[in-house]
């Protein structure tokens, strides 16, 4: 096998290798991306199981609430008995939200990260396909030198 011929075979080889690992590093980006989605989703769909749960306490108080004002003998559907049980409600629901909307935030960061390793992804694939395309046309420079030069002399920065 002559020196163009193994210049080439290597320069293919490694051409080769630049386009897999770029297309293996998309792919295990992608898997990281698919990941921070699903994490944003459960965060999501945690909050409103919180959510519901915080509404449901916030009824049982309210009704200890109201149980407890009428065994002490106050009428529980005017005046201040009803602005304790609206209060109870309130606080609930406020705290139940609060919840909802700092899982959205979450959820929002771990999409935007889904973004950003997909993009990653994208942006190994395109160097590992320019990293070969390099390669390839540095090889075949390298190979259209020795012949048209045989036994001549090196190309500068080769020793």
């Amino acid at each position: 096998m002559g020196v163009e011929t193994m210049l080439i075979v290597g320069a293919l080889a490694s051409a080769g290798g630049a386009i897999a690992s770029g297309v293996q590093q998309k792919k295990m980006l992608g898997a990281q991306a698919d990941q921070a989605n699903a994490d944003a989703d459960a965060a999501a769909g945690a909050a409103r199981v919180k959510a519901n749960k915080i509404r449901e306490q916030g009824k049982k108080q309210a009704a200890a609430a109201r149980a407890a004002l009428a065994s002490s003998g106050v009428n529980v559907d005017l005046g201040t008995s009803v602005l304790i049980n609206d209060d109870i409600a309130m606080q609930s629901e406020k705290d139940a939200l609060l919840g909802i909307d700092n899982a959205a935030d979450a959820a929002s960061r771990l999409r935007s990260q889904a973004t950003l390793l997909n993009m990653q992804g994208s942006a190994a694939q395109t160097a590992g396909i320019v990293n070969a395309g390099a390669t390839v046309l540095s090889a075949g420079a390298q190979s259209k030198w020795m012949g048209a030069n045989p036994g001549g002399a090196k190309p500068a920065g080769v020793g």
